[in-house]
């Protein structure tokens, strides 16, 4: 082209300078006509001028890739979950794309697009003439120049660069002149197939879809290498103005635009008799239009809580850029496929079983998570609320209620004695030391007043946690039925709050807080991962936790004693194929416990659903285990459960609550209204609907929990008759030395005791025990199977129950 430019402007002949002037003129858009300048003259200046200025343009031109949408998908890589684009995009190859919709696009657009070399200076010629003589407005700028403007724009959006924007748009000579030198380049460097695909990829065909397979997709509904000729037609006359040709605003402007581009694809690629069939077909014959959507909003309900949970682990997680900003791009505009690890399965398994249970518009939540042990890949999450902006009817929200507010999502809710896992978790694996197995047994009478300072290790100091006997507040059992001797086995299966404040006062709240800190549990309500705190009433849940962080930390135990931080991706590929390295960013799994001490917690655990709170949650023919949990006022109520294959936490809570917070006792949830709630009536039998129903539909395998070693059924025994110290052996004071636990500070009994709960941010049971309440009610046997068929609902009535029976923790 340097030589062409040369020999344009060398001597002296004015028609010589006229062709530059052409060029010239046709490039910076000005017209002859009216011109006020002796014609030799301006061609003169103008071939010396923008000669030079030709040659000085920088002629490096990369291409580069325009923005493109990132696609979703749930495990099996099929099951679409979501799209994340700033346009709506999809890069496909040449071979993609029908041959009607490139011979359309070029009849239209350059029609010698074959035949130059970047810059068409017969067309350049021809447009001045029709300008210049009034026939009307005619662009020259071939598919080359076109596409290097549109290049140039997305680059600049990219790099965030407003002033190269600006200037890749702005009607300047300079810019035309910079187009023309880039597009001569392109052309030299690149396959005219090339740049016709660059083209077809990049370009805007109006109502958000950009690249003609969005467009095919968003107007059709069929993919770029299936375009009809009329449909072809009509995308390519899009492109000039794609907002008054809008075929479904502007059906007959379509349809016209339409008919131009048949008519200009004749003869080259249509015959007239061709053209003239094509012409009478109407446009709404062709018209299937999808309207785009993205992002979790357009998402199937049932996979929407997932799809958030997935974007905002996406957002944080510095794999996939060192800035929020960098990370944001990367999703939103280079086209990645990311596999996820919901299957889809379970996921609407769990969904059909959340609908018997908690209603959208129930105040109350219903919150399930599903965790993988041994790989911590989250199988699905199941919220009652909708996703979506808060509405009138509090039916939607946009809070992740499973996440912790470190991925923006809930403060999370108090755990209750779901909490007595770590602490029995931590006596077991310091058996040797501390002499606790399955066998150790504890009096422990209804309420306890007499609680000693619990040893803590607060900021890597060592201090000690009171709390308990202040203002007359005691921790207490669910009723005043539940007094005697305990060993580990028996009260952990009936959730006995006092046995385990003792086993806390007797291994100390360092230990279990710690090993529930490796396990993955922080606190849900801060920012950061700050550590638990550690009160007297840890055993008893009274730390904001999130479900989604405890079934990970629960599956710890099927695991065998490899904690694996909940993660959501399986693969994660850009638009080449090729896979990022998601180990750099995935927490390591890591092994917390000794696998014969998850071996026993298992056992423990599983003697919850045969025989204790959870029976509710049994599943016949899996080896299911898990621990039940309710909070002081009823007002929080959890499952967590698990087989070898899957665990699952159930959570029942409202997380808006008033003034005074809200108790579930007594309230329609589901369509059913309650006496009582536990975490024995509603989160287990939901859990056996939930997670049970998934792990059916799934086809996962009956796999037996490992026998735990003979030395854990050993353990000491201890129990002391110390009634009076606690309110229920008549008056006076008595002084009673335990060695096992240590030394229990002097008493003074007060007949039938009425202790309240603990002086430190509530407690894992309902605190005021009273003679003549009524207790717990026997709950039904679970349905068979998983979806089968559900649970019945245990604990409902027609009302409340008039003598609501104290205290929690089950």
């Amino acid at each position: 082209m340097s030589a062409l430019w040369q020999g344009l402007v060398q001597g002296t002949s004015l028609v010589r300078r006229l062709v530059v002037l052409v060029v010239l003129s046709a490039v910076s858009g000005v017209l002859l006509a009216g011109l006020a300048l002796p014609l030799a003259g301006a061609a003169g200046f103008a071939a010396r001028t923008g000669a030079q200025q030709f040659e000085d343009l920088p002629s490096d031109f990369t291409v580069s890739t325009p923005p493109a949408s990132t696609t979703m998908y749930a495990d099996d890589g099929k099951t679409l979950i979501a799209k994340f684009f700033t346009q709506d995009r999809q890069i496909v190859p040449y071979a993609k794309i029908s041959p009607w919709m490139w011979k359309a696009q070029v009849s239209i657009e350059d029609n010698r697009f074959f035949e130059h070399g970047g810059a068409d200076l017969r067309g350049m010629l021809r447009a001045l003439v029709n300008n210049a003589s009034g026939g009307g407005t005619q662009g020259a700028s071939t598919l080359e120049q076109q596409y290097v403007k549109l290049a140039l724009v997305y680059a600049a959006q990219q790099r965030g660069d407003d002033k190269a924007e600006q200037a890749a748009t702005a009607e300047t000579v300079d810019r035309k002149l910079r187009e023309l030198r880039l597009a001569i380049t392109l052309d030299n460097t690149q396959s005219k197939q090339q740049i016709l695909t660059s083209y077809l990829n990049i370009a805007y065909y109006g109502a958000g879809a950009y690249g003609v397979q969005a467009a095919a997709q968003r107007y059709f509904r069929v993919n770029a290498v299936d375009l009809s000729i009329t449909q072809a037609a009509l995308l390519a006359g899009l492109v000039q103005r794609p907002n008054a040709t809008d075929p479904i605003k502007h059906p007959a402007a379509a349809e016209a635009r339409r008919n131009v581009v048949l008519q200009s694809m004749v003869p080259k690629y249509l015959t007239q008799a061709q053209a003239d069939r094509a012409k009478k077909r109407p446009v709404s014959l062709d018209l299937h239009q999808r309207v785009p959507k993205q992002e979790c909003e357009a998402a199937k309900p049932e996979f929407a809580w997932f799809c958030d949970y997935a974007k905002r682990y996406f957002l944080q997680d510095t794999t996939f850029g060192a800035t929020l900003a960098q990370r944001q791009r990367r999703l939103y505009t280079s086209g990645l496929t990311i596999v996820t690890t919901l299957d889809p399965t379970m996921q609407e398994a769990a969904q059909t079983g959340m609908a018997k249970w908690v209603y959208p518009t129930d105040q109350a939540a219903g919150v399930v998570t599903m965790v993988e042990p041994g790989t911590g890949y989250v199988r699905g999450i199941v919220i009652s609320k909708a996703y979506g902006d808060k509405n009138k009817q509090d039916t939607a929200t946009k809070v992740n209620l499973a996440l912790n507010h470190r991925l923006s999502g809930s403060i999370g809710t108090q755990a209750g004695s779901t909490f007595k896992a770590f602490v029995a978790a931590y006596a077991l694996s310091h058996l040797k030391e501390l002499g606790v197995g399955f066998g150790y047994k504890i009096y422990s009478p209804a309420v306890l007043k007499s609680v000693k300072p619990m040893k803590t290790c607060v900021d890597g100091k060592p201090g000690y946690a009171t709390g308990y006997g202040q203002n007359g507040k005691f921790p207490g059992n669910e009723s005043l039925s539940e007094q005697g001797t305990f060993d580990l086995r028996t009260a952990t299966q009936n959730s006995i709050n006092t046995y385990f404040i003792q086993l806390q006062q007797k291994v100390g709240l360092c230990g279990p807080a710690t090993l529930a800190q490796q396990m993955g549990v922080f606190r849900a309500d801060t920012p950061d991962a700050e550590p638990l705190q550690q009160i007297q009433s840890f055993t008893l849940g009274t730390n904001n936790i999130a479900p989604l962080d405890l079934a990970a930390a629960y599956a710890t135990f099927p695991a065998r004693g490899k904690f694996c931080p909940a993660y959501p991706f399986l693969k994660v590929t850009d638009r080449k194929g090729n896979p990022f390295d998601l180990t750099k960013g995935k927490p390591a799994c890591k092994q917390v416990l000794d696998p014969e001490v998850a071996d026993a917690m298992n056992y423990l655990l599983r003697g919850v659903v045969t025989g204790g709170s959870g029976r509710l949650a049994s599943i016949p023919g899996q080896d299911v285990a898990g621990k039940t949990g309710t909070t002081q006022g009823r007002q929080q109520a959890w499952f967590m459960g698990y087989t070898a294959s899957l665990v699952g936490s159930a959570t029942v809570w409202d997380p808006s609550p008033p003034k005074g917070g809200y108790r579930l006792s007594g309230k329609k949830i589901g369509g059913t209204t309650y006496g009582e709630v536990r975490g024995m009536n509603l989160p287990a039998p939901m859990w056996h609907d939930t997670v049970g129903a998934a792990i059916e539909a799934a086809k996962l395998p009956d796999s037996n929990f490992k026998a735990p070693l003979g030395r854990f059924f050993l353990g000491g025994s201890y129990a002391p008759s110390f009634t009076a110290a606690n309110g229920f052996g008549g008056s006076g004071c008595t002084t009673t030395s335990i060695k096992s636990i240590g030394d229990l500070t002097t008493s003074c009994g007060s007949g039938k005791g009425s202790g309240k709960g603990d002086g430190k941010g509530g407690s894992g049971s309902d605190p005021s025990p009273s003679p003549g309440t009524t207790s717990p009610a026997t709950p039904s046997k679970p349905g068979k199977g998983g979806s089968g068929g559900s649970t019945p609902k245990p604990g409902a009535t027609g009302g409340p129950n008039p003598k609501p029976s104290p205290g929690a923790g089950r």
